[in-house]
């Protein structure tokens, strides 16, 4: 499932499509005649499948985002059992009512916050069965979802706060028997890129969670670093580093929680910085489930100067277990880091790129499920010329027996 959303008008067409070639379905969409929200899905997607893109074609569009969610039990063909889009101005915000003709439907709604008057400061799930799966108080968006036992008409609702102007729209898809649950051991659930825009020295997010580590990458600009973290369960956030930064690679940080206390009403988190403007920062936030309770292995920094082109090698990091998990970063002075080795490439990439600092500030992510204890070394790829000053953090953390 691909919740998106960009600037209405300019005759601009979307269409979605992953790197296994899975076929999507045509957007559902709903439009404010400022904003466009779309729902497209892909049903029996191949194992493997890593990189989505969102095409959009027939002329130019703004404010774009967009989130993704794989679910299994869905059935594999004439899935689509309703659809509904509204908007309006309200702390409520509805996606208009349908009627699924099926039982046990996933309902799933996706909304974004359709107003500049105002930054949103939360969101809040339906009544139950409703449960939050991505609340992102920077680029104004969320989704939730539900299952619904018996088929009757329904109107998928989520909070908003502040009220204001909104867009949003649900679909509902059968049951069946397909897919397959996750196997056991660490692995991440969710993960939450926010894209910092508030020029405060406090920067307040939302993450609905469900695992028992918490664990926050931070790329600040350059001497912006997080002196402290809250969030509405109590967790104590722990960064085994300092802030690490090479000239004007941006600073970096990792701070985890172990034995993290969550939930998909959770608020937060919440963090103060060194300055009062931490705008063009990212902060990726990661939900980990099967993860020990004495979670932390051990973290590697490493950084240069790089003035060739061609892949940057980083940090090489050695857990001492197997199955384990290890969570590395990069942040890079010019160009735009685009892919990694070992693991899962965990960053968006506009193409065309609209300016020498794109989305995520040129830097990247990573995820990499180690197999066996050992040295790993991190190899980034690049988009072309040289990135200069960098600098990179790898953490590496323990499954539970």
């Amino acid at each position: 499932m691909v919740g998106f959303q960009y600037s209405a008008g300019g005759g601009v067409t979307a269409s979605v499509s992953d790197d296994k070639g899975d076929s999507f379905s045509a957007p559902i969409s709903h439009s404010d005649g400022n904003q466009v929200v779309n729902l497209s899905y892909a049903l029996n997607v191949s194992a493997g499948a890593q990189k989505i893109t969102i095409t959009l074609s027939g002329g130019g569009a703004s404010y774009v985002s967009a989130l993704a969610t794989e679910f299994y039990n869905i059935a594999p063909s004439s899935a689509l059992d309703g659809s509904s889009g509204n908007d309006g101005t309200s702390a409520s915000v509805t996606a208009g009512a349908f009627t699924p003709a099926n039982d046990g439907d996933l309902i799933y709604q996706y909304a974004v916050e359709d107003s500049s008057s105002n930054p949103i400061n939360s969101w809040t799930q339906g009544a139950s069965p409703w449960q939050l799966l991505s609340a992102d108080t920077q680029d104004a968006s969320a989704a939730q979802y539900q299952v619904q036992t018996s088929a009757a008409s329904i109107t998928p609702a989520l909070g908003m706060s502040p009220s204001q102007n909104f867009t949003s729209v649900a679909i509902a898809l059968k049951a069946g028997n397909s897919g397959s649950a996750p196997p056991a051991g660490i692995r991440v659930i969710r993960v939450q890129h926010n894209a910092v825009v508030d020029a405060s020295s406090s920067v307040h997010l939302q993450f609905p969670c469900t695992g028992n580590l918490i664990v926050l990458a931070w790329i600040g600009a350059p001497d912006h670093d997080i002196t402290g973290i809250s969030d509405g369960n109590g967790n104590k956030y722990v960064s085994p580093t300092a802030a690490f930064g090479f000239g004007l690679s941006g600073d970096s940080q990792v701070y985890y929680v172990a034995n993290a206390l969550t939930s998909s009403t959770m608020t937060g988190p919440t963090f103060t910085t060194t300055n009062t403007d931490s705008s063009g920062s990212t902060a990726v936030m990661f939900d980990v489930t099967g993860a020990a309770a004495a979670p932390y292995d051990t973290s590697v920094e490493a950084s240069g100067n790089q003035t060739s082109n061609g892949n940057v090698t980083g940090a090489t990091i050695s857990p001492s277990t197997a199955n384990g998990l290890v969570i590395a970063t990069i942040g890079v002075d010019s160009e735009s880091i685009d892919g990694v080795t070992p693991g899962n490439f965990l960053s968006s990439i506009v193409s065309p790129e609209a300016g020498e600092n794109p989305v995520d500030e040129n830097n990247g992510w990573a995820l990499w499920y180690n197999p066996a204890a050992g040295s790993g070394t991190f190899s980034w790829s690049t988009l072309g010329g040289p990135v200069f000053n960098w600098s990179s953090i790898a953490v590496a953390f323990k499954s539970a027996p």
